[in-house]
């Protein structure tokens, strides 16, 4: 359409008139306020995703602070086990309890633990084997007011299939309610100084044929053992899935002098 010069001069009366500039102005200033509302949605969303991302940041240095901060699980559990082969007062005639007592108070100078069996009592008392629940865990590690390892131990001197499954079974999952995701199942192996080579070798062919009662806690075991540093300490790692995530359990064997 061709608009003539008189048009154009009636067009810009209009433009200039005061209801022209009060209805531009109103349309500009909804146009603004309408931006400075997106403005403010966006920043806002831009500060929640800020947030979110920190918070995600913190944890992650948290949680890897704490994994560095912690002394390594197997190796505290070795060491103690280590210490309580060297004690010249502790051999095979000791009970399953007495043996869970030394590794429970060497492991307490690195870690926080605590007895299971002998819950309310001072570390200096012992409870009388004839009051200890059969089915109670041995001991629970503790860092930092955390539960992070579950330690089961057992006196043994022959491979009792059906024994040392119960254990297994009652570390990963019977007694540990909060899914603690490191597990310790350690066998006090009794006369067999001279044979403990054959016999861990015995052992592991056992264990590797475990079957966990529920199939989501079945264990994949590493082809080869664990170097542990010392020919009469033997472990064996595996890994199972609960809820989802990864646990470790470790099965050691420790040569108890006559």
């Amino acid at each position: 359409m061709l608009y003539n010069n008189s048009d154009k001069e009636i067009f810009q009366k209009l433009l200039d008139s005061d209801y022209s500039k009060d209805y531009y102005k109103g349309m500009i200033d909804d146009l603004l306020n309408q931006n400075i509302k997106n403005v403010e949605i966006i920043q806002e969303k831009q500060r929640i995703k800020s947030d979110l991302q920190a918070k995600k940041i913190a944890e992650e240095i948290s949680k890897n602070q704490l994994k560095h901060d912690m002394p390594s699980l197997l190796d505290g559990v070795i060491m103690a086990l280590a210490k309580f082969q060297g004690n010249s007062m502790y051999n095979s005639s000791l009970s399953e309890d007495d043996m869970n007592d030394y590794v429970r108070d060497i492991l307490s100078t690195i870690f926080e633990t605590k007895d299971q069996t002998r819950q309310g009592y001072s570390n200096a008392y012992r409870v009388p084997p004839k009051k200890r629940g059969a089915g109670e865990l041995d001991i629970q590690i503790n860092y930092n007011g955390k539960i992070v390892g579950i330690y089961e131990g057992l006196k043994i001197e022959r491979v009792n299939k059906q024994y040392v499954y119960d254990h297994i079974t009652k570390a990963m999952i019977n007694y540990n309610p909060q899914g603690v995701k490191n597990v310790f199942v350690v066998s006090y192996v009794i006369n067999h100084f001279f044979d403990f080579g054959d016999f861990w070798c015995h052992f592991i062919e056992t264990v590797r044929d475990y079957k966990a009662p529920n199939p989501g806690y079945q264990v994949t075991w590493e082809n080869e053992s664990t170097d542990s540093g010392y020919s009469k300490i033997k472990a064996l790692h595996g890994l199972y899935f609960s809820d989802g995530e990864e646990h470790d359990i470790w099965i050691i064997a420790v040569c108890v002098k006559n």
